[in-house]
């Protein structure tokens, strides 16, 4: 999963904002002020963020895509999980 998310960001086109949302129990934003634009500096962030997530807890779903969706700036969500929504 990591690997995917990580292909995924090195991916992005100039200019694109994005942001990643690790849930479990609950939510923790990579940058929680929003969107950030695809610099290099912030994707190589963004990717020293996801090499540090670890699976455990619950799988707060619904709490993760309601915090997507409260950006009025995003289009469009990936969801990358590794379990059953709880």
């Amino acid at each position: 999963a990591k690997e995917q998310l990580s292909e995924a960001v090195k991916r992005l086109e100039k200019g694109t904002y994005f942001n990643l949302i690790a849930f479990s129990g609950g939510m923790e934003a990579w940058t929680p002020s929003g969107l950030a634009l695809s610099t290099q500096e912030n994707i190589d962030s963004a990717l020293a963020y996801a090499q540090k997530l670890k699976p455990g807890g619950g799988t707060n779903l619904f709490g993760a895509l309601k915090t997507a969706f409260d950006d009025p700036e995003v289009d469009p969500i990936f969801v990358l999980y590794d379990g059953e929504p709880s």
